[in-house]
């Protein structure tokens, strides 16, 4: 990365995490650096210091002074770039910011300037896609819920086509509820420049048992993601959060806020201490996307429905760890009619070419 393109990432102390997060995603370069008024580095943002701020309970209208890392290790504009490759391996890190003898940020190196980016990830993706879809029948009656029409594509090739944004390719498809239709109207893949295998449930195995089907591909940390989901979440971000933070078994959440339609009464030895007109209660909820290191299929019992829910008690029962990766982005779970109505109407704002924003 040249040294003229990082003012395409700065950001003010007090600029909000949501505005912070814009500039990310027009930026294209994994973190925003924060500088004071006489542009000195004040610090760094990445995508995991926002999770992590998220989780703590900041919101987006949160300043990103808050969030930032304010001693980032940085290098003087005469270092040698050698030199600060080899920092930026030691240390595990993607970005040096290059500051001058007065603390001005005068310059940004990243790993993927100095090496090549990958041309792809490794990692396989499980898509669960053999539910009945009960919820939406009579739409479901003849078709799987994956297949449903929302835009000019099918749920389920929406869905993939964002995975593979982030550099997915080897995709396994559980299938069920007629699986034949599945795989005659993806085939194997490539006209989503994608390889599909396809595992066929001789039963609803439930959200964790199609693991047992794929258990013997994998050799490294992968990604089950729900066929149901309309979502813009970072992939290649919850993959990356997933490995800093040392999990065992992350699960991608998301905000879900419910309002009593009536005023809530206290009542304290028969006598009426408060009422809350109305109120709001808020919760994380399972995203439908998780990473899971390969160790952890061999939790999955070999018959039988078996659930993530089950899942994550088992891994904590182990002492493993279970990591939380809090989606901000556009997400939905077309579950039940109303919701894909909200998918057809939220469709091209999202991801009609041209209009999409990551």
């Amino acid at each position: 990365m040249s040294h003229r393109d990082f003012r395409r990432v700065l950001v003010s102390p007090g600029t909000s995490i949501g505005d912070t997060i814009r500039a990310m995603d027009v930026g294209a370069m994994e973190i925003v650096l924060v500088v004071d008024g006489q542009g000195r580095l004040a610090g760094t943002v990445t995508d995991g210091d926002v999770r992590r701020g998220l989780l703590r309970g900041v919101t987006l209208e949160t300043a990103v002074e808050t969030v930032m890392h304010r001693n980032p290790l940085t290098a003087p504009p005469d270092m040698p770039r050698e030199e600060i490759l080899r920092l930026l391996q030691a240390r595990d890190l993607r970005h040096m910011p290059i500051v001058d003898e007065a603390g001005t940020l005068v310059g940004l190196e990243s790993l993927v300037d100095l090496i090549g980016r990958p041309e792809g990830r490794d990692n396989p993706v499980l898509i669960l896609a053999g539910g009945l879809g009960t919820r939406l029948r009579p739409l479901t009656e003849d078709m799987p819920k994956p297949l449903l029409p929302v835009g000019p594509r099918s749920l389920l090739e929406t869905l993939i086509g964002e995975v593979a944004s982030y550099g997915f390719r080897d995709f396994y498809l559980a299938v069920g509820y007629r699986a034949e239709q599945v795989e005659r109207h993806l085939g194997d893949g490539s006209h989503l420049q994608v390889r599909i295998h396809y595992l066929r449930e001789p039963e609803p195995l439930g959200t964790a048992g199609p693991i047992r089907l794929v258990e013997g591909e994998l050799t490294r940390p992968f990604l089950v993601v729900n066929g149901d989901l309309l979502t813009k979440a970072n992939f290649g971000h919850l993959m990356a959060f997933h490995a800093s933070e040392r999990h065992d078994l992350t699960l991608g959440v998301t905000p879900y806020t419910h309002r009593v339609p009536f005023g809530v009464v206290e009542v304290s030895k028969g006598t009426v201490v408060a009422l809350e007109e109305k109120p709001e209660q808020s919760w994380l909820v399972s995203a439908g996307m998780y990473v899971l290191e390969p160790g952890v299929a061999a939790l999955v019992p070999p018959r039988g429905r078996f659930d993530m829910p089950a899942l994550v008690r088992a891994v904590l029962a182990g002492g493993g760890r279970v990591g939380a990766f809090p989606v901000h982005e556009y997400w939905l779970d077309v579950g039940a009619p109303e919701e894909y109505r909200r998918a057809h109407a939220d469709y091209p704002r999202h991801f009609e070419e041209g209009r999409a924003a990551r």
